[in-house]
């Protein structure tokens, strides 16, 4: 996989975990903006993939949701492990 389309995908999980443990909390987008010290649009525009999440802003949502960015990459990491190793290799695919 390229350095790229990996990268693109990992934040993308990396997202999805941020919205899943902000969901799982009860917090609103709004909520969660006053708590990370961020503004509620930044929020609204990265959960729905328009703008990327720079990584300051990724660090503020973790701490914002109690948790530590490590742990949220961690996450993320695992779950693209789990998708990458659930896909056949190109010359094991059925044509």
């Amino acid at each position: 996989m390229a350095v790229s389309r990996y990268s693109k995908k990992l934040v993308a999980l990396v997202v999805e975990v941020l919205r899943e443990k902000r969901e799982g909390l009860g917090l609103s987008k709004k909520k969660l903006a006053s708590d990370a010290g961020v503004s509620r649009t930044a929020i609204i525009l990265m959960e729905s993939n328009r703008r990327l999440p720079s990584l300051e802003l990724t660090i503020k949502i973790a701490m914002g949701l109690g948790t530590s960015f490590s742990s949220v990459v961690t996450e993320a990491e695992q779950r693209m492990a789990k998708k990458t190793s659930r896909q056949p290799e190109p010359s094991e695919r059925s044509e």
